[in-house]
């Protein structure tokens, strides 16, 4: 394995820059966000001979954007080809990451119920409706993600006869029941 990391150092945002080169636009709003809310984590990677930040440089522009005077910076010491081909992959392996969507629901949905809600997440409301409406989950409005005294079961069923037998069942049970379609 070939290491080219030094240490990670605290570094005044002036003695470091945006690569030039760097094609990404990110949002650096959204990262701004994360950042306020969540803590800067993670550090900065910056090529060691000349300055040039080849992978962190929206979250850089997010520190700026909130005052900070320093950021954490990993140097690596690599020549300008190399720092080329870190900062295009670093871009185009998260164009290339996917969601398992039903664990991320369910990670959303659980967040969602906490005091914060999905604040420091990058996702809104809208965000998971969408998602869970794209899973084939219902909507699950505000009230009922911010923690209304109810459990909700989901259950699929094979045909409308099944889904009325068992909705008698659960009824004839005392469970205040809805038929969604």
């Amino acid at each position: 394995m070939k290491n080219v990391n030094d240490g990670t150092l605290d570094v005044a945002v002036e003695d470091i820059e945006p690569h030039p080169a760097n094609p990404r636009e990110g949002d650096v709003g959204a990262i701004a966000e994360s950042i306020a809310e969540n803590g800067f984590y993670g550090r900065i990677v910056v090529q060691k001979s000349t300055g040039h930040i080849i992978a962190g440089n929206h979250r850089y522009k997010a520190a700026c954007h909130l005052g900070y005077k320093t950021v954490p910076v990993q140097y690596v010491d690599v020549d300008d080809d190399r720092a080329l081909r870190i900062l295009t992959v670093d871009n185009r392996s998260n164009d290339l990451a996917t969601y398992r969507n039903d664990e991320l629901s369910t990670l959303l949905v659980e967040l969602a119920k906490t005091p914060d809600g999905l604040s420091g997440t990058g996702f809104d409301g809208d965000d998971l409706d969408a998602l869970l409406k794209d899973i084939g989950e219902p909507d699950f409005s505000d009230s009922r993600i911010a923690g209304d005294e109810q459990n909700t079961l989901i259950v699929n069923c094979e045909s409308e006869n099944e889904l009325r037998t068992l909705y008698g069942e659960m009824v004839n049970r005392g469970h205040k029941c809805r038929i969604m379609s």
